[in-house]
This record gives structure tokens, C-alpha cells and sequence, in this order.
């Protein structure tokens, strides 16, 4: 194989090599930028998810109180309108499960609170006889109980949304180590295939000094020598190349200057 053909060869190699690690670390930061997005967009969703939770539960908060204190148990259009945005919301964060572990307080405190309201908003009894007037009277549950079951079951509630809410906090720390380690995972093949073409570029350069360099070198000093003091031209030049040809045309007019002058 020729000189040219070889160094060729290599050169190619070695861009090759080259775009291979640009390759992979193009390919890692688009890792690295999807998991940033994904972090900030799931921070950014569980705020929200909490968010519309915590006004749900606000509004039926004031329409149960309001319910409370006109002792009309009958669930208003407030009522209906936070328990549905409350449970909406409360449904796509069981779905999505940004954040399990908080979720899972939200999810107890929400059974209790639930049953504690249902219980109270539940079809009346039959209804009871007014011991002074003996009269007929729709059944009234007892306000100061329920609101000693229902305050403690709210705030219970109010509490763990509000600790979902802030749970994005512990799960972007979380996550952001893992994109540093991401990052370093983007960083290591950069840096060994660096090395790699860097030894490469090494042996590139040792073949070229070996093969191409030291031989003209050789050539030329012997053709010096020759000129000089008439020493036979006899580098130590081996081989099937470029190199070897020069060596051989240099001897054959050497030969043919030597047939003229005789």
C-alpha cells in the first residue's frame, strides 16, 4: 500500500473518530436538555395540580361553613364547583404521580375528610317530632358535632396539599443530581474518545516519521555523501513505496551519469 494511500487512510480515520464523539455528545445533551425540561415541567405541573386543589378545596370550605350556619344541608353550586375542580385535579395527579409519596398523604386525608362531609350531606332521616310544638320537622345534624370531626379533617387535608405543593422543591434536587450525573455521562465519552484521537494522532504521527521522514532523510544525506566524496549511494531504505521508488530512480541515474562519464 502506498505512502498517499496510507496517510489518506489515517487522515480519514481520524476525522471519523472525530465525528463519532461529536455524534455522542450531541446525542447526550439532547438527553441532558429533555431531562431539564422534563424536571422543569414537572415542577411546574405539581404547582398547578396542588394549586387547583387547594382553591377546590377552599370552596367547598366556605360553602359547607356557609351550609353549616343556615343549617340548609343541600350542596350549592360552590360546593359542586370545588369538589369537581378539586377532584379533577386530584384525578390527573394520580394519573401523571409526579409526586407519589406526598400524594399518597393527600389521598388518606381526602378519604377521611370525604366521608366526614358526605355523612353530613347524606339524604336526611326520617323526619323527627318537635317536642314542643309536636310538630313534623326535617332532620338537622348536629352542627357543633360534625364541625368537631369536619375542622380537624379539613386542616389534616389543607396541610397535605400544601405539602404536595411543596414537594417539587425535594423532587427538583432529586432530579437535578441526576442530570449532573447526566452530565458527566455527556462529558466521559467526549473526553475518551479525545484520548482515543489523541493516541491515534500520535501513531499517525510515528507512521509518518518512520515510513515517510526518516527514509527521505536517509535518502537525502546518502545523495550528500555521494556528491561529496563519490561514497556509494546505498541508504538504508527497504520497502514497496513511493520512498523506495525515489530511492530506485535516484540509483538508476546515478548509474546512467556513471555510464556517460565513462
Amino acid at each position: 500500500m502506498g505512502l498517499r494511500r496510507r496517510i489518506t487512510i489515517g487522515f480519514f480515520s481520524l476525522v471519523a473518530l472525530l465525528l463519532f464523539a461529536v455524534a455522542i455528545s450531541i446525542a447526550e445533551l439532547g438527553r441532558l436538555r429533555e431531562d431539564a425540561r422534563e424536571i422543569v415541567e414537572a415542577g411546574d405541573r405539581g404547582s398547578d395540580l396542588a394549586a387547583m386543589m387547594m382553591s377546590g378545596l377552599q370552596k367547598q370550605n366556605s360553602a359547607i361553613l356557609r351550609m353549616v350556619a343556615t343549617e340548609h344541608i343541600q350542596p350549592d353550586s360552590e360546593y359542586n364547583e370545588g369538589t369537581s375542580e378539586f377532584d379533577n385535579a386530584y384525578s390527573e395527579a394520580m394519573e401523571v404521580m409526579i409526586h407519589g409519596t406526598d400524594l399518597d398523604a393527600v389521598t388518606n386525608a381526602e378519604k377521611q375528610y370525604r366521608s366526614i362531609v358526605e355523612a353530613y350531606l347524606s339524604p336526611a332521616p326520617t323526619p323527627i317530632i318537635n317536642d314542643t310544638t309536636g310538630s313534623l320537622e326535617a332532620f338537622r345534624p348536629d352542627a357543633k358535632r360534625f364541625l368537631e370531626e369536619y375542622l380537624p379533617a379539613y386542616y389534616a387535608l389543607d396541610n397535605a396539599v400544601k405539602r404536595y405543593m411543596a414537594s417539587p422543591q425535594s423532587s427538583i434536587a432529586q432530579r437535578t443530581a441526576m442530570v449532573e450525573d447526566n452530565a458527566y455521562r455527556t462529558i466521559t465519552p467526549s473526553i475518551l474518545t479525545l484520548l482515543v484521537a489523541v493516541l491515534v494522532v500520535l501513531m499517525f504521527h510515528f507512521f509518518i516519521d518512520f515510513f515517510y521522514i526518516k527514509p527521505i532523510l536517509r535518502i537525502n544525506k546518502s545523495l550528500d555523501h555521494y556528491l561529496a566524496t563519490r561514497v556509494p549511494f546505498n541508504p538504508n531504505v527497504e520497502g514497496n513505496n513511493e520512498i523506495s521508488k525515489l530511492k530506485e530512480s535516484i540509483e538508476k541515474l546515478i548509474e546512467l551519469q556513471k555510464s556517460k562519464n565513462a
